[in-house]
C-alpha cells in the first residue's frame, strides 16, 4: 500500500472498520471506522484553517500577477500533471488537495476540469445573475466544518496540510 500513515480500511478486515497505517505496515487491531471523519482528515492530515486559505488564494493572485499568468499556469500545470493535488500557492504554503474519500492527492481530472473549469463556469453564472449569488458561493468557505469552497464540495476534495 503506497499511502501516507493513517486510518484505512484493510483489505479482509470487517466492514466499517479502520485500522492505522503506520507507512510501511498495518498496526493494531480494526476499530470501528468513524461515522463522519472522512479517511482524508484522520491521522496526521490537518484541515487548512480558512485564514491559510484566504492567504493561500491572495498569494495565488500575487503569483499570476507577477508571473503575467503565464509562469502561474505553466507551473500549476507542472503541479498537477505531477498528481500533486496542488497550485503553486498551495505548494508554497505546504497544503495539500486530497480526494475526500480516498485521503489521495486530487488528480488532473479533478484540479483542470472539476475544481477549475466547472467551480469557474459556476462561479461566472453567479456573478452573471448578481453579485450576491457570486458572494454566497465564494463564502461558503466559511460555514463549512472542513473549510471547503464550492468548487471543494464539487469535486469531493479538502485541503490539508502537507
Amino acid at each position: 500500500m503506497n499511502q501516507p500513515a493513517g486510518h484505512y480500511h484493510a483489505e479482509g478486515d470487517p466492514p466499517d472498520t479502520v485500522r492505522y497505517w503506520d507507512g510501511e505496515q498495518w498496526v493494531g487491531d480494526p476499530l470501528p471506522a468513524p461515522a463522519t471523519t472522512p479517511p482524508a482528515v484522520v491521522g496526521h492530515r490537518e484541515i487548512v484553517s480558512k485564514t491559510d486559505r484566504f492567504l493561500s488564494f491572495l498569494l495565488d493572485i500575487a503569483l499570476t500577477i507577477v508571473t503575467l499568468g503565464i509562469g502561474w499556469l505553466i507551473w500549476a500545470l507542472v503541479l498537477v500533471l505531477k498528481n500533486e493535488g496542488q497550485t503553486p500557492a498551495k505548494k508554497l504554503m505546504k497544503q495539500q488537495v486530497l480526494i475526500e474519500q480516498t485521503g489521495l492527492p486530487a488528480g488532473p481530472a479533478r484540479m483542470i476540469f472539476i475544481r477549475g473549469i466547472a467551480g469557474s463556469i459556476a462561479l461566472n453564472i453567479a456573478l452573471s445573475l448578481y453579485v450576491i449569488p457570486a458572494l454566497i458561493l465564494l463564502a461558503l468557505v466559511l460555514f463549512d466544518d472542513q473549510n471547503r469552497t464550492f468548487w471543494e464540495r464539487l469535486s469531493g476534495t479538502v485541503v490539508v496540510r502537507t
